[in-house]
C-alpha cells in the first residue's frame, strides 16, 4: 500500500510537477523497489531508471510529502500554542526555564526543517562538497569518500544514484568485521570532518572569478554527519570505501566563524568560549548579551569547566542552552557545529 501511495504521488507530480526536467525523470523510471526511508517531511524509495543505453541504473527517489511546509507550520504552531498556555498557567520557575528553552529548540528545529524542504543553493554546494571529497581522495592515495551523483534536485523530487554499501550503524555492530576495519572506518569519517574544518573550498569548484567572500576563506561542511548517513563498503583492494547519503543541507562558514570552533575541536575550551561569545555578540543587538549577563555567567562558569573532568562539551552545551533561555539569538548551524564536533571527538 505504501508503495501504491508513493507511486501515486510521483504520477500527480507528472501531471502537476514543476516543468518538463520532472517529467522527463518520472518517464525514465522502470521500476520503484523497497523504501529507503520515511521521515515527516520525505519519503524514499529505492528505483530503477532507463539509461540511454537501455540499462536500467540503481537510484533512490526522495519525494517530497504532500502539503509538508503547511504541516511543518502548523504542527510548530500547534507546540508554540501549547508551550504559551504552560508559561501563562505556570508558576513553577523551572518549569518557565524548560518552557523557554523548549521553545528555543523549536525555533532551531523549524528553521533547519524549512531551510532543508527550500534550500537554493544545495546544488552548488554539492558539487563543491564532491571537489572536498575528490582532494582528501587524493591525498589518501585512493577512493576512501564516495558522494553519489544527484541526478535531479528540485524542491519536490531528488533523485540520486544508489550507493552501495551497509550502514555505518549494522557495520559496526557485525562480527563479520574485524576491529581494525572498524577503526580505519571511523578513521576515514573523522579525517573527512577534519578536511572540511581545515580546508576552505577550492576556487577550481567556482565557475568564473571567486568573490571577495571565496578569497578570505569560506568553509563548507556537512551539516549532518551522523552514524545513519554512512554506508560502507569495500574496493576491488579490499580498501574501505564511505558513501556520505542524506546531504540535504550544508553548513557554510567564514574563515573567523572556522577558528573558533577549531579550538573547540582541539579542546581549547576557554578561548573557545571567549571567541564564541565575541561572535555571538555580532550576531545580536549591540549591549544584549551586557544586558543578559552573558560575560558575568561566562566567567563565573569557565573554571568549574576548565577544572572538570567529565565532557567539557555538555558543559558548553548547557551553557548555550543558558544564553538561548536569555533572549540571546544563536544561529541554528552553531549548534550544529557544536553537535558535529562533539560527534567528532567521540570518533
Amino acid at each position: 500500500m505504501n508503495k501504491l501511495i508513493f507511486w501515486h504521488n510521483l504520477m500527480a507530480l507528472k501531471k502537476n510537477g514543476q516543468g518538463e526536467i520532472n517529467r522527463k525523470v518520472l518517464d525514465s523510471i522502470v521500476s520503484v523497489d523497497d523504501r529507503a526511508g520515511a521521515g515527516s517531511l520525505f519519503t524514499t524509495y529505492f528505483a530503477k531508471m532507463a539509461t540511454e543505453n537501455g540499462a536500467p541504473r540503481e537510484v533512490v527517489i526522495k519525494l517530497l510529502s504532500p502539503n509538508a511546509i503547511r504541516r511543518i507550520k502548523d504542527s510548530f504552531k500547534t507546540l508554540y500554542l501549547a508551550l504559551g498556555q504552560i508559561e501563562k498557567t505556570s508558576k513553577n520557575k523551572q518549569t518557565l526555564r524548560n518552557v523557554k528553552k523548549t521553545k528555543e529548540i523549536l525555533r532551531m528545529t523549524y528553521l533547519w526543517c524549512l531551510k532543508d524542504v527550500r534550500d537554493q543553493a544545495f546544488d552548488k554546494e554539492d558539487i563543491q562538497f564532491r571537489g572536498q571529497a575528490e582532494k582528501f581522495n587524493e591525498q589518501l592515495g585512493y577512493n576512501a569518500v564516495l558522494v553519489p551523483e544527484v541526478l535531479h534536485n528540485s524542491q519536490r523530487l531528488k533523485v540520486e544514484e544508489r550507493a552501495k554499501g551497509i550502514k555505518l550503524t549494522k557495520f559496526l555492530a557485525s562480527p563479520e568485521y574485524d576491529a581494525s576495519q572498524k577503526e580505519e572506518v571511523q578513521k576515514i569519517i573523522a579525517n573527512f570532518y577534519r578536511y572540511q574544518m581545515d580546508n576552505p573550498i577550492s576556487e577550481k569548484t567556482f565557475a568564473g572569478v571567486p568573490t571577495r567572500s571565496q578569497m578570505d576563506g569560506e568553509y563548507l561542511l556537512h551539516s549532518d554527519p551522523h552514524q545513519g548517513n554512512f554506508l560502507v563498503s569495500f574496493d576491488a583492494e579490499n580498501r574501505p570505501q564511505v558513501s556520505v547519503i542524506d546531504r540535504n543541507l550544508y553548513i557554510r562558514l567564514s574563515e573567523a566563524e572556522m577558528r573558533v570552533f577549531r579550538q573547540l575541536r582541539e579542546g581549547q575550551t576557554a578561548s573557545f568560549l571567549r571567541n564564541y561569545v565575541a561572535v555571538l555578540a555580532k550576531r545580536n543587538k549591540k549591549g544584549l548579551l551586557e544586558r543578559a549577563g552573558v560575560y558575568t555567567k561566562l566567567l563565573s562558569a569557565l573554571p568549574k569547566i576548565i577544572a572538570s573532568k567529565g565532557d567539557k562539551l555538555e558543559s558548553i552545551i548547557a551553557i548555550q542552552d543558558k544564553l538561548s533561555t536569555s533572549g540571546v539569538k544563536i544561529p541554528y548551524w552553531y549548534e550544529l557545529m557544536i553537535r558535529n564536533v562533539q560527534l567528532l571527538n567521540q570518533v
